[in-house]
């Protein structure tokens, strides 16, 4: 006893000594940021500022990671550079083991990088000959050989399965001594004598031809060869597969299937449960729930064991849904798991008592702090007029099992916050109405539907509601915000540039536009309407298939005659009549042009500054194209070409006439003339705004870029043979 108080002491104390090393900053003669270390009790320097940066997570030890550079080191208690600053990364452990790294980045390996290990004392004990190595655990390092890893921030091995490439694992021990042979796909860490490995496969892009088991610290197997491992160890037992392959055949044919089974044994490789079940899970670190099937009744059969092996309710649940719940009053958390017998459901708590009796036809989740449950009956599918059928009422109950809201509603809606009350839209007897908490009534049940918009004000909830048939808004005091009188709502828009809300509605057989205080602001006579482009001033209509242009107040700007109206930027619009007919609408309203055809798909917005721009589109007429700028209702191209390119880039398009290609701009002007055999583009250049251009002509190749410049000149004989740098 006397020993261990000693060792206590001086435990302690180097423990507060070490608390009190502090860094500080300082600056070097170039002012640039420079690091060392200070004892903040007594003020001495113990490390001269002359680092980079440093890590003093590890003070307790007595042990100091730094850098200079991209170089890495570590410095014991007495500023001593007990491990070189040669290294790419040092990573200390808690234990006081210190890992290095030589090649590569802080994070990447990369083909030349190397992992070794040194201990407290700067003493290396591994060298530096490994794709990566581990912590010491269990007296014992996982390590690749041959391999590459990526370490994440903390400098542990990241994402545990695919961050690593090619190579073998093994374990040293730290002596630097192979314990067991490097034949392992993959490796974990030694925990409580135990480490979980993937033997097979291939560790580069894990094809999963092998399997995971655990392996004690000898290398052996703690598990029959026949037994492979589908879980972490919780609470000192793991899950365990057994796969058995089965000859199934028919009077035509026969085939293979794979029957997998799942079992559960402890750390000492003893079975607990015989690898016979369809499935098994831990939950919470706690519980197993094993799933098998009734072969007589062939329907699902659930258990529910502790960790200590302990029955948690009854045995042969039809399902078991396990949650995990906070109780905000006592701040602790509970385990239940809703459970169901005969069709039936109920909630039982973490020892198997009573929390809901298993007597409802529902449970339904997502109420939090509450469930839907029903009686009676439950949810039917939708009948063919899209209206849902219900049998039997319900109600909330919290996972206490106490009744919240009796079960005397058809349906209820979410929660929803207002005033530090949770409220529910709830529908009773057909109608809909809203309750709080408690059950008392909000808002009585007057309607035949209601759905909370809750956008316009956070003040006041408001909700679309129908009553009598018609469509109208209430708030939660029954006030009518939206007189009851519209047909249809359709959509809530924020059309407006202050940010007012609108609706869009159906009155009188017409689509429309209402504010919140229900005045239009756009008039109810169109059949249909689409404000895609409000923001332009622009509002299409249609109905039939044919289409016409408003203005934001109703207004027509262009009769609803087309059969289709194209929107460009700006607000500028192509119509087609028919086939034969295609005209296009500018800003003003003045027609510009009448083609055959606009290759709508082909129009460029040329940006003149930054809030102006210009479209210039691809027109067709009389079976030849050109270019149109739709904006000013300049031909910058008469129809001249017999095809154009399908794309335009750095403002500039192929075009060809003939067997002849050439180069325009849709600023205006030929950059190339029309006598190239074939023509193709590389990748648009944004910052100087040229594009390369390959051309051909009598069978060579050359380069130009998008402003006529002659890059390389026509006399390679393949298109690939010509240099990419201009």
């Amino acid at each position: 006893m006397k020993v261990f108080f000693t060792a206590l002491i001086i435990s302690l104390f180097s423990f507060n000594g070490f608390a009190q090393f502090e860094e500080f900053e300082d600056f070097n003669l170039y002012g640039e940021l420079i690091f060392g270390v200070v004892n903040s009790v007594s003020g001495d320097t113990l490390v001269p500022g002359k680092y980079d940066g440093m890590d003093l997570s590890r003070k307790e030890l007595g042990l100091f990671s730094v850098y200079r550079g991209e170089l890495y080191g570590v410095l014991n208690k007495d500023g001593k550079e007990i491990i070189p600053l040669i290294y790419s990364r040092v990573d200390v452990f808690e234990n006081g083991f210190i890992r290095v790294k030589k090649g590569g980045d802080y994070y990447e390996g990369g083909d030349d990088a190397q992992f070794g290990m040194y201990n407290s004392n700067g003493k290396k004990i591994i060298e530096t000959n490994y794709g990566y190595l581990g912590e010491v655990s269990d007296g014992l390092i996982r390590a690749n050989m041959g391999g590459n890893a990526y370490l994440d921030g903390d400098g542990l091995f990241s994402g545990e399965n695919d961050e690593i490439t090619g190579g073998k694992w093994g374990f040293l021990d730290t002596k630097g001594k192979i314990k067991i042979p490097f034949d392992l796909t993959y490796a974990r860490n030694f925990k409580d004598g135990l480490a979980k490995v993937y033997i097979g496969g291939k560790n580069d892009d894990w094809v999963y031809d092998g399997k995971w088991t655990y392996i004690k610290t000898n290398g052996l197997p703690f598990v029959s060869d026949d037994l492979g491992v589908e879980s972490d160890v919780i609470g000192g037992l793991l899950i365990v597969s057994k796969r058995e392959t089965i000859i199934e055949k028919d009077e035509y044919d026969s085939w293979f299937e794979t029957k997998t089974s799942f079992g559960v044994v402890n750390t000492k490789g003893k079975i607990i449960f015989e690898p016979k079940y369809k499935n098994i899970s831990f939950f919470d670190g706690r519980f197993i729930i094993l799933h098998e099937i009734d072969t007589i009744k062939n329907v699902p059969n659930f258990s529910i064991y502790d960790v200590d092996l302990n029955p948690i309710g009854e045995l042969g649940y039809q399902s078991v849904e396990p949650r995990k719940w906070y109780d905000e009053n006592t701040e602790s958390s509970h385990t239940r798991f809703i459970i169901s017998k005969n069709q039936k459901f109920g909630i039982i708590n973490s020892v198997g008592k009573n929390v809901l009796p298993v007597e409802y036809s529902s449970i339904d989740l997502g109420y939090e702090p509450f469930m839907n449950v029903r009686k009676g009956g439950v949810i039917a599918t939708r009948d063919y007029d899209g209206e849902k059928k219900y049998n039997g009422l319900c109600g909330l109950v919290n996972w206490n099992g106490k009744m919240v809201l009796p079960l005397q509603y058809d349906e209820i809606y979410m929660p929803e916050s207002f005033n530090e009350k949770l409220l529910f839209i709830c529908r009773k007897s057909g109608k809909w109405g809203i309750v709080d908490s408690l059950n008392n009534t909000i808002l009585p049940f007057d309607f035949d539907t209601l759905e909370s918009i809750n956008r316009w004000s956070y003040e006041t909830h408001m909700y679309t509601a129908i009553k009598d048939g018609k469509w109208g808004v209430v708030d939660l005091s029954g006030k009518d915000l939206i007189p009851f009188k519209f047909d249809e709502f359709k959509s809530v828009y924020m059309l407006d540039a202050m940010g007012e809300d609108m609706i869009g509605v159906v009155y009188k057989g017409n689509e429309g536009i209402i504010n919140s205080k229900g005045d239009f602001r756009f008039p109810a006579k169109f059949k249909h309407i689409s404000t895609d482009n409000w923001a332009e001033n622009r509002v299409l209509f249609y109905s039939n298939e044919i289409f016409g242009v408003a203005d934001t107040l109703g207004n027509i700007l262009v009769p609803m005659e087309y059969e289709s109206i194209t929107f460009l930027s700006n607000g500028e619009i192509v119509l087609k009549k028919t086939i034969n007919k295609v005209v296009n609408l500018n800003l003003k309203n003045q027609e510009v042009g009448e083609y055959s055809q606009v290759n709508s798909w082909n129009c460029y917005s040329l940006q003149l500054d930054e809030v102006h721009s210009q479209n210039i589109c691809a027109i067709q007429k009389n079976g030849k194209w050109g270019f149109t700028n739709f904006t000013t209702g300049e031909e910058l191209f008469k129809p001249q070409f017999d095809e154009i390119g399908d794309e335009t880039y750095c403002d500039v398009s192929m075009v060809r006439i003939g067997k002849k290609f050439g180069l325009v701009s849709l600023k205006g002007g030929m950059k190339l003339p029309l006598n190239f055999d074939e023509m193709s583009f590389g990748y648009c250049n944004y910052e100087t705004g040229l594009i390369p251009v390959y051309v051909k002509k009598d069978n060579l190749w050359g380069l130009y870029l998008s402003n006529g410049e002659l890059k390389y000149a026509l006399k390679y004989k393949t298109k690939e043979e010509v240099p990419s740098e201009y």
